[in-house]
């Protein structure tokens, strides 16, 4: 008998520690939180759960003025299927962005914006505003585990004449909700224990952070224009150039099938007949080439935004050994600082964005490339070597005197 109630005891303890461990995981915090499990919940201060909401935009792209709506559908409770009697309704949440400028000064407090986890990718993100489970709060019927399903509403594509593509993840949120106990005795009143969050990774259900990723896509232009200068300058030849892109990190089209066209204009705007090329991948690049004289200009429209390039001019022909390139450029609609776009010489071939290739944001891009000619004058000598060549003879004058003043003298 002794042994018994010593085992009884013993018993007795090891449930009172399980029960303790037990409700320890429930009580934590009962701030709510973006989280696959949120805890602590109180009569007096029910858990919680925040949702959160991820845009991803290329480098140059401004966020958009976007609602985002959630929806939450009551799947059991206690194991029993919804019958749309025994669950309450969760009413659906937003999460609203202001358009604003991830670059820029004035992002707004409550967002947070990652640019180095994905290269060429801004990451902004955003936590709804208040607890899911408030405003207004669920009656629940009874003390249990009630189970939804959280997923976003797919809304308009179209938005600021760009593409959103919507996230299709789904969540099981489970709602523990607890009996109030007061003095020992049930009040009758319930309150949420505890809200967990899962998904589906490879066939198991897994925790997870109810996070809901979007992406955010818009097309851009990009103008690259010539001009000659210089008295000598021939407005009538063609100058060689040659463009490499690098696709957008958010573009899904294969590299293989991509082709991005550029037309050529003249002067005053008109579309040269039939005067168009390609950009298309070779296997190892975006790569094109194309002519343009005096006065014209190529446009490449439909371009990713996010998208960089490359460009190079030739200048190593005979004709072509008199001119000096120089470049004014454009970036998103602003003037980059110095060192962006800076022409490298290789040899005579003339290329920017080499070592970091020129982003295409959303905004104006132009590369207007001018190439001034050397002045020539009219005994075919270039006056820009015109102080090296008196030096040269001044030398020679001087090495000529020098010898006849030692004749003379020798002579004497």
């Amino acid at each position: 008998m002794k042994n018994f109630k010593k085992i009884l005891k013993m018993a007795s303890v090891s449930m009172m520690l399980v029960a303790l461990m037990a409700c320890s995981m429930f009580m934590v915090s009962a701030a709510p939180a973006v989280d696959e499990l949120n805890t602590g919940g109180t009569a007096a201060d029910p858990a919680g759960a925040l949702l959160r909401k991820v845009l991803e935009l290329p480098v140059g792209v401004n966020v958009p003025a976007s609602t985002f709506t959630f929806k939450f559908d009551a799947v059991t409770v206690d194991g029993i299927a919804n019958d749309d009697t025994n669950m309450p309704e969760i009413e659906n949440k937003t999460i609203s962005f202001t358009s604003f400028d991830p670059a820029g000064a004035s992002v707004p407090t409550d967002v947070a914006v990652d640019t180095a986890t994905k290269p060429g990718v801004v990451i902004v993100s955003k936590d709804s505003a208040a607890d899911i489970l408030s405003t207004p709060t669920p009656t629940w019927p009874h003390a249990g585990e009630y189970v939804y399903t959280v997923t976003e509403v797919t809304g308009t594509e179209d938005i600021n004449s760009g593409k959103m593509t919507y996230s299709t993840e789904s969540y099981q949120m489970t709602v523990y909700v607890v009996n109030e106990i007061d003095s020992g005795s049930f009040t009758g009143d319930y309150y949420v224990r505890a809200v967990g969050f899962k998904k589906l990774v490879d066939s198991t259900m897994e925790k997870a952070d109810p996070v809901f990723t979007n992406q955010y896509r818009k097309t851009t232009e990009l103008e690259v224009s010539k001009e000659v200068e210089g008295d000598y300058a021939d407005t009538t030849k063609d100058f060689n150039f040659v463009i490499t892109m690098v696709k957008s990190p958010l573009e899904t089209t294969a590299d293989a099938s991509i082709k991005y066209t550029g037309k050529v204009y003249d002067k005053d705007g008109a579309l040269s007949p039939e005067v168009a090329f390609d950009v298309e991948h070779d296997g190892m690049n975006l790569t094109g080439t194309f002519k343009l004289k005096h006065g014209q200009y190529i446009v490449f429209e439909g371009l990713p935004a996010g998208t960089t390039y490359t460009l190079s001019e030739d200048l190593t022909a005979a004709n072509e050994k008199q001119y000096t390139p120089s470049v004014g450029l454009t970036v998103n609609g602003d003037v980059p600082g110095a060192g962006v776009g800076a022409i490298v010489n290789a040899d005579r071939v003339f290329t920017i964005g080499g070592t970091t290739p020129i982003n295409l944001g959303e905004g104006d891009n132009f590369a207007d490339w001018t190439n001034t000619h050397a002045e020539v004058n009219p005994t075919g000598i270039l006056l820009n070597n015109l102080p090296f060549i008196l030096l040269i003879l001044a030398a020679i004058g001087g090495f000529i005197w020098f010898v006849v003043a030692k004749r003379r003298k020798a002579a004497k």
